[in-house]
């Protein structure tokens, strides 16, 4: 159970007529059904916790996957998972250039540029983010967000440190061109 929520005290036995209270056959009955009532509780926490998108389970963010349509591959991580969820849900029209920053920020924080040229339509975004589908959750934010005039040029480099002293780096390009 939650930290934050007070424990339920159940006490059926309370509201019985006082003449009924010593009568060891009601106090049985009583018992297990104070024991069944605490259970329910217990499980509409459960419940409502699944419905709270930040703090569900693997199975509130499947059940969030399916209202949504979204199909998540196997090796997807439940952070991974819960973050495109999010991302689905909150996606709230007009954007402005100080959204996209946000929510570029959200999933690199500090590990991204971005650069806008308005005459031209040109949106050139850098990523150096080695978070676990980073490119997957930016092309899906690029979809819904960047209007489709817009020509979209993404880099994502990562370099990782090898023990040995060799520097080993990549850049992984991806070019979606939509007309209209």
């Amino acid at each position: 159970m939650d930290k934050n929520v007070p424990e339920r005290v159940i006490q059926l036995s309370r509201y019985v007529p006082g003449f009924l209270q010593e009568i060891k056959e009601i106090q049985e009955i009583y018992t297990a059904e104070e024991k069944e009532i605490q259970e329910i509780y217990s499980e509409m926490d459960k419940l409502w916790t699944e419905s709270l998108m930040q703090e569900a389970s693997a199975w509130g963010i499947k059940r969030f996957e399916k209202i949504a349509g979204l199909n998540p591959e196997l090796n997807d991580t439940l952070e991974y998972r819960r973050q495109r969820v999010l991302q689905t849900y909150c996606a709230v029209a007009p954007f402005s250039e100080e959204f996209l920053r946000d929510e570029l920020t959200k999933l690199f924080e500090e590990d991204y540029t971005m650069e806008i040229d308005f005459q031209n339509s040109i949106l050139k975004v850098f990523i150096f983010s080695s978070k676990y589908g980073a490119v997957d959750l930016f092309d899906r934010l690029v979809q819904n967000i960047v209007p489709a005039n817009m020509e979209v040029i993404t880099n994502h480099w990562i370099e990782n440190d090898i023990a040995c002293g060799n520097y080993v780096s990549g850049i992984v390009s991806n070019t979606l061109i939509q007309t209209i």
